[in-house]
């Protein structure tokens, strides 16, 4: 689940979540924009998640 919030175009918030294998929980909260340079949040989270795995 990813969700964003916006009220000027300078204040944004995302936040992200992942219900993990073994009843673990993921929640990210971020306050800066993840854009189109670096992709999405919840890509940026799961590249680091699956990078941890190796």
């Amino acid at each position: 689940m990813e969700l964003a919030w916006t009220q000027t175009t300078s204040d944004f918030e995302q936040s992200v979540a992942y219900f993990l294998p073994e009843d673990m929980e993921l929640v990210v909260l971020v306050n800066s924009q993840i854009g189109a340079q670096n992709g999405s949040l919840r890509g940026t989270i799961n590249d680091a998640y699956v990078a941890s795995l190796e």
